[in-house]
């Protein structure tokens, strides 16, 4: 009964100290935490990013998103980066972004950017990606040759997926065209391609084309009209054609709508 009682008072000493030094740590470490909190070496100052993208965000754009200014600074042990990664991801032109803190003042952000792959003629200053995601393009990107759509469309949210079967076909127009062409200065006319009068729907496609000999490079200007069924098999048809065509400096316009008929201006 004796060793049971002082095993017992045992138990309660080792669990009492254990206690106080556990409450003593928690309370020492929270005192250091508050210190640092105020302690203005701990301050976020430096953007560290990376991207996979040739193309790149300011720090600015990040400073703006995550509220990091040296007029109203942000300590290291206030930062969250879960939030910090849900408020990147909001934003139109980054698709991923992984946020961590680096001790004692750095943000680093590994992200993933949208790539334009044309402008949507319609507005100004609108882009697309391959996920059909709009968004602006200046300031963010620098000046690009990218194909140019027109869509006969009135409206369009930045940073949400453009649904619509005249970008569909202007996209598989762009496939089909770079595919077996080299061409700059590409620009598909989609907006009457569903047209309610069947004779008024056509596709146009406008474009330079880089042809390259032994003695020169120069470009050929092109104008085609397509029937929006049958794009890739006129396509094809209009390759074959160029072929017998002799070269020409004022833009040549080929009209393939109808079938088993092509027009071709004389020049």
């Amino acid at each position: 009964m004796q060793k049971s009682r002082s095993n017992w008072i045992l138990f309660f000493l080792i669990t009492f100290f254990t206690s106080g030094i556990v409450v003593m740590s928690f309370a020492f470490y929270r005192i250091n935490l508050v210190k640092k909190q105020k302690d203005a070496r701990f301050n976020l100052t430096k953007i560290v990013q990376t991207t996979l993208k040739n193309d790149h965000l300011p720090n600015r754009v990040f400073c703006e998103l995550l509220n990091l200014s040296q007029d109203r600074p942000v300590n290291f042990y206030h930062f969250s980066t879960k939030k910090a990664k849900g408020c990147l991801e909001q934003f139109f032109l980054v698709k991923t972004a992984d946020v961590k803190k680096m001790y004692p003042d750095t943000v680093f952000i590994d992200y993933t950017i949208r790539n334009p792959i044309a402008f949507i003629e319609d507005f100004d200053n609108l882009s697309i990606d391959e996920e059909d995601v709009v968004f602006p393009f200046l300031p963010y990107f620098s000046q690009k040759d990218l194909p140019r759509f027109y869509l006969g469309i009135r409206s369009c949210k930045i940073g949400k997926s453009l649904q619509s079967k005249r970008l569909d076909l202007a996209k598989i127009t762009l496939q089909c065209m770079v595919k077996y062409m080299q061409i700059m200065h590409l620009f598909i006319d989609t907006s009457k391609a569903f047209d309610e009068s069947f004779g008024k729907r056509e596709v146009v496609v406008t474009f330079d084309e880089i042809q390259k000999s032994a003695q020169e490079v120069h470009t050929v200007a092109w104008q085609l009209r397509l029937n929006p069924k049958k794009i890739k098999s006129q396509i094809h048809l209009f390759l074959q054609l160029k072929k017998e065509m002799k070269t020409s400096q004022e833009r040549r316009v080929i009209d393939l709508r109808m079938d088993g008929l092509i027009l071709v201006p004389k020049n």
